[in-house]
């Protein structure tokens, strides 16, 4: 579960987080004759020894690595930065548009629940929703570690201040966010969240992550209208914001389109871990909705689905209705 005080900086040391960063190391599953074998003295099917699973939580691969380079050229990525929709100094690229933002004009079916939106009932914005700062406060939350015997256990004694820092240091706890650089002026689609006033160490306010707004969020229509070579799910994404500013918690507005900057020094442990290994640029959440469903499939090596009766999963249903006679 998570409050409003989750962190979106990874606080990173030489091998910790403070931040909601789980990391899960899964080893070979194969028998050794000696349960005492080393795990790289063991025998596989692949030189694959280990697979590190790294789940950056509530955070899209572009908020991570919008701006980031491979260190070989011929590897190629496709993020914020390589599709033009921002600059390497975080400012607007020159395929912006692509990622513009809209406010819903008009609501869909008389203002009942919908998952789209037609092109008619949308209008760009301005400036984006300003990022509200939605319920954290001047010190971190977690400050009370600090002061514990030994503090936390999982972090060296030279990191444990780390759990002191991150507040806002302002006297409110509701509205934009004044540590944003031009925070009541953005253009309406993905921003630099750090900058003079933002370490990446910060607290900042906490996004919407359930399953209804998020389909709307993503903004699929229900033909094929705008599926494309280059936009094969037919997605629009226009609603990100949208969709955050009529949510029942109204000061969630404009974080969804906060990203971080590698070429700016952000990020580093993530860096320097994407130089090192092999990075996949095109996972998507197996689910949508919070972190229990989406974290079935890591735990449980399989995946969440639907069914009626004997666990059958739905989908298999309806193929074997659809099956020709």
């Amino acid at each position: 579960m998570h409050s409003h005080l989750t962190s979106w900086r990874t606080r990173i040391t030489a091998g910790a987080s403070a931040a909601v960063l789980s990391a899960f190391a899964l080893t070979a599953s194969v028998q050794a004759a000696d349960p005492n074998t080393p795990v790289d003295a063991i025998r596989t099917a692949t030189p694959i020894k280990h697979v590190i699973i790294i789940v950056g939580e509530n955070r899209s691969f572009d908020h991570l690595f919008a701006t980031y380079v491979p260190r070989h050229a011929e590897e190629g990525i496709r993020n914020l930065l390589s599709e033009g929709i921002v600059n390497a100094d975080g400012t607007p690229g020159h395929h912006f548009a692509r990622a513009h933002q809209y406010q819903i004009s008009s609501a869909p079916n008389g203002g009942k629940f919908f998952s789209s939106a037609g092109l008619a009932n949308k209008t760009l914005y301005g400036t984006l929703p300003p990022p509200d700062l939605n319920g954290v406060g001047a010190v971190s939350p977690y400050v009370g570690i600090v002061s514990l015997p030994g503090g936390d256990p999982g972090l060296p004694p030279e990191d444990q201040s780390l759990f002191g820092t991150g507040g806002t240091g302002l006297s409110s706890t509701l509205g934009p966010d004044m540590r944003i650089t031009n925070v009541n002026a953005l253009p309406p689609g993905p921003f630099q969240l750090t900058g003079p006033d933002m370490p990446f160490d910060a607290f900042t306010g906490d996004t919407i992550h359930q399953y209804f707004q998020m389909v709307q969020q993503m903004d699929c229509a229900m033909d094929a209208e705008h599926v494309s070579r280059s936009n094969p799910t037919g997605c629009l994404h226009h609603l990100q914001s949208a969709v955050t500013t009529t949510y029942s918690t109204p000061h969630d507005t404009g974080q969804t389109m906060a990203f971080f900057n590698m070429q700016s020094g952000d990020a580093p442990l993530l860096k320097s871990l994407a130089d090192q290994y092999t990075m996949s640029d095109n996972y998507h959440q197996p689910v949508m909705g919070g972190t229990g469903p989406d974290s079935q499939p890591l735990g449980f090596a399989d995946q969440v689905f639907f069914s009626r009766r004997h666990q059958q999963p739905l989908q298999r249903q309806l193929l074997q209705h659809l099956q020709p006679v």
